[in-house]
């Protein structure tokens, strides 16, 4: 039994030394991303932007979409942002209003895409750190009148994500945009306070992880929905709140009228254990079972 004991206690420590012998790599990084119309998530006329930024991938992109209201200036204003945001130390978001930029100076619902870079003191992405924001999407949830038509209804985020200096790919996220009623309860957001709230789906698919290598080791990234604003809520697929309307397949956030709104989307970056070590560690599981099983027969 004492013998049985100390051999688990060395192939605990063998396999913890393993677990932990990786030194943590910290790069810099950059995005650049906008919004896209495709065959894939097509756009009726009315929807107004400032831009375009570069094409990517074949389509233009846009840093900046406006619409809503009937307003037959849309569109004819320069080319300034509908949303004015602030991003502070750490790529947090320090302000975001509606700005007055139509010739008549009443605010449009819009949506505005930020692309966060590192740099002196912001984030750099290091290994085993964690998820940092990469990313703030803005949504100005202006009340739409009645009769208004072309609205946003669906898009694309594209990006395009550098590390350590070498792009990585283009990377798409889809998503679905519903503007709901100003009136009916079934949409009032989940916040108690009676005010309705638009529905955001954004497909999973785009939040995949992506093999990179740096300096000859191979590391992992992965995306995630890190947070929301105080006036934006996260539901779930199957979630009962406005008929069911997050459906499967997607991260759902809910966008308060009224409001400025916001969520950031995070990246992290991981070591990829080569086949050898994970064969190595699988030993030293298997050994560790073992031990607990001679244990258990000599006790």
């Amino acid at each position: 039994m004492k013998k049985s004991i100390i051999s688990l206690a060395v192939l605990a420590a063998s396999v913890g030394g393993f677990a932990s012998s990786a030194s943590a790599v910290s790069v810099d990084w950059s995005q650049d991303s906008g919004y896209v119309f495709n065959s894939v998530t097509p756009q009726t006329g009315g929807i107004a932007n400032a831009g375009p930024v570069a094409a990517m991938g074949g389509d233009a992109r846009y840093d900046a979409l406006w619409w809503g209201n009937s307003n037959p200036v849309r569109g004819t204003t320069s080319a300034v942002s509908p949303i004015t945001t602030v991003i502070g130390a750490a790529n947090n978001v320090v302000s975001a209003t509606a700005a007055p930029f139509t010739t008549d100076a009443t605010p449009e619902s819009s949506v505005k895409v930020v692309s966060l870079n590192s740099g002196p003191g912001i984030n750099m992405l290091t290994s085993g750190a964690g998820l940092i924001p990469i990313s703030q999407v803005f949504h100005s949830n202006q009340t739409i009148s009645s009769d208004s038509s072309g609205l946003l209804t669906s898009g694309i985020v594209r990006s395009d994500l550098t590390i350590d200096g070498n792009l990585t790919g283009i990377n798409d996220v889809l998503f679905k945009f519903f503007e709901t009623p100003n009136s009916d309860s079934n949409y009032n957001c989940p916040d108690g306070s009676g005010i309705s709230c638009d529905i955001f789906q954004l497909a999973v698919g785009g939040f995949g992880s992506t093999p990179i290598n740096i300096g000859g080791t191979n590391y992992s990234l992965s995306f995630a929905l890190i947070g929301v604003s105080p006036n934006a809520f996260v539901i779930n697929p199957g979630d009962t709140w406005g008929n069911s309307s997050c459906q499967a397949g997607n991260f759902c956030m809910l966008s308060k009228e009224g409001f400025v709104n916001w969520f950031a989307v995070g990246m992290r970056l991981d070591e990829v254990p080569e086949p050898g070590s994970l064969a190595l560690l699988g030993l030293g599981l298997f050994g560790m079972g073992a031990a607990f099983r001679r244990r258990k027969t000599n006790g």
